[in-house]
């Protein structure tokens, strides 16, 4: 904790001598109470009393613990871009030290924030790897539109400690250059493919629309997993298959790390309709059809 403590480094532009309480406190405050869940100023400071004596293991407080008014106060003489670093970097270390990296899933994505935006403004587009269990961003950038996302994801991935983390990525960043740094990087990765890689495409479809050997699948533990949910008068069944079969995929060499192809069906029955869904990818990961499925799913 006194590591993460140190990154908080920044002039204080207030007038000294009116200090009571040090940036690096309230700073702290905020950081550690945002991480426990805390959504408001009022949430920050009533996290404080409530844990005031553990935290003051790591922070001072000489004055007592800090008031909304004061914490709202201090927030807005921070760079916004520095907060979102320090958080980006207090989310990775606390995660890091206080649960198993092991097949932690982190979904890279897209999203375009069009809140504040007006008629003459463009929308700006953000790229976030994100981790659905632990509701924590491990960091982000801006990109011109989506189009961009590719040259992005690059440059995203630097930014981060993957080791021994599962990456996932849709189509757009399902790219052979991309699959090498998340390797590089200690990393496993699962890829969606669709027509934009029309021979890979090509030869997995194939492969999982031959009912044999979906059948053969079913029979082995690690290859087969299914799932049934009920919702609204509708039934959905996920059927996940994955194979490590793949001594005869052609573009294998072009894929660094690729061990195993999936396929995820879908059937969603309502009123008596039924619509059928199949998603495929390539992977880095062992057969491991559960896993596979904890994967595509976030």
């Amino acid at each position: 904790m006194k590591h993460v403590m140190e990154t908080i480094q920044m002039e204080d532009p207030r007038q000294q001598h009116k200090v009571k309480h040090t940036l690096q406190d309230v700073i702290g405050l905020v950081l550690i109470a945002t991480l426990a869940g805390a959504d408001t100023l009022v949430d920050i400071e009533f996290f404080g009393e409530c844990h005031a004596e553990t935290l003051a293991k790591y922070l001072s407080f000489p004055n007592g613990m800090p008031s909304h008014d004061t914490i709202g106060r201090v927030l807005q003489l921070v760079d916004p871009t520095y907060l979102y670093e320090l958080q980006t970097k207090w989310n990775q270390f606390f995660i890091q030290t206080n649960d198993s990296t092991m097949n932690k899933i982190i979904n890279i994505d897209g999203n375009t924030m069009r809140g504040n935006t007006s008629k003459d403004q463009k929308a700006n587009h953000i790229l976030s790897a994100w981790s659905k269990v632990d509701g924590v961003c491990f960091g982000q950038v801006t990109v011109n539109d989506k189009s961009n996302e590719i040259t992005a994801i690059p440059k995203l991935l630097d930014t981060l400690h993957l080791e021994k983390m599962i990456v996932t990525l849709d189509a757009m960043g399902t790219q052979t250059d991309i699959a090498s740094d998340i390797i590089q990087k200690k990393a496993d990765y699962v890829l969606a493919i669709k027509e934009n890689h029309k021979l890979l495409y090509q030869d997995i479809t194939d492969y999982f629309h031959h009912a044999p050997f979906l059948e053969e699948m079913k029979q082995l533990n690690k290859s087969y997993v299914c799932t049934i949910e009920k919702s609204h008068s509708q039934i959905e069944k996920r059927s996940y298959y994955q194979t490590d079969d793949i001594s005869w995929l052609e573009a294998k060499a072009k894929w660094k790390g690729v061990k195993s192809i999936g396929m995820v069906e879908k059937i969603m029955e309502k009123d008596d309709e039924i619509r059928i869904e199949r998603r495929y990818y390539i992977s880095s990961l062992q057969t491991d059809a559960a896993l596979f499925a904890k994967a595509v799913r976030g």
